[in-house]
């Protein structure tokens, strides 16, 4: 593992708006929370949901991920990856309305200081439009689920209450 992690830490971090499908419900998302381990998302978020087969609907606004899509067999999921250590805070659940699952939305943070990327959006109701884009698709689309459980699944995070200090 620790090899995987310093071949991505070579790769340019990449920000922007991510997705992850949830296999719990939203209570799970922690509000604030460290990755403990590699953690794949998606820009297409049929593939991140497996055609929204999920119980809920990650948006990772993300600073440091590492676009791999290039690299990937698959390269229509638009697979960015998220690195171990990573600290991740938990904003207001958009209101997206239609939206087929209900949406989380984390933002990973900057310990060096705050400065937000300018490929987010400025506020939330921008998000929220943001994700209802997302989410509004083509009658009938279906993704290929090429890699079940790749882009959907747990949040691994460590949080105070588990000890992390």
């Amino acid at each position: 593992m620790n090899e995987l992690v310093d071949a991505l830490a070579k790769l340019p971090p990449t920000g922007g708006i991510v997705l992850r499908g949830l296999d719990g419900p939203a209570q799970d998302v922690p509000a604030l929370g460290v990755l403990t381990e590699v953690v794949a998302a998606s820009r297409d978020v049929l593939a991140a949901t497996e055609n929204f087969t999920v119980r809920t609907l990650l948006v990772l606004l993300t600073r440091s991920g590492r676009d791999v899509s290039a690299l990937s067999a698959h390269r229509d999921d638009g697979e960015v990856l998220l690195l171990p250590g990573s600290p991740w805070r938990r904003l207001p659940d958009p209101v997206v309305p239609g939206a087929p699952v209900p949406v989380v939305a984390l933002e990973e943070l900057d310990p060096t200081g705050y400065c937000q990327p300018d490929s987010w959006p400025a506020t939330l109701a921008d998000l929220a439009d943001a994700v209802a884009a997302l989410v509004r698709t083509e009658p009938g689309a279906v993704a290929a689920v090429t890699r079940p459980g790749y882009f959907a699944g747990p949040w691994p995070t460590r949080t105070r209450d588990d000890g992390w200090t």
